[in-house]
């Protein structure tokens, strides 16, 4: 996801408005998975696993943002290898994910 942390704002609540804006979904922050100024040069990232209801295996969403977005989503399974086309920025953070979660 693109975005950032507004001021004034939780990490833990900038992941979930961000999660909303740009893919739909409603989910709640369970547990800070840290942070990473590796995964993108001059950026920092923030990791948060997030909780769910139910979640659909794949889906679309459209964004009104710079014009509108329209994107497809789906979930790559923690610590199995990314496709060879995630660009690395991605593959670094799962990697982040994958040394974090058990």
């Amino acid at each position: 996801m693109k975005g950032g942390i507004e001021s004034n704002e939780a990490p833990a609540a900038a992941a979930a408005r961000e999660l909303y804006e740009e893919a739909g979904l409603s989910l709640w922050p369970v547990r800070d998975l840290g942070h990473s100024t590796r995964i993108a040069r001059g950026d920092t990232w923030h990791f948060w696993l997030m909780a769910h209801s139910i979640l659909p295996e794949a889906w679309d969403h459209h964004t009104d943002d710079d014009g509108g977005h329209r994107f497809a989503f789906f979930w790559h399974p923690i610590g199995e290898p990314p496709p060879p086309d995630f660009a690395p920025p991605f593959v670094r953070a799962l990697d982040h994910i994958a040394a974090t979660i058990p």
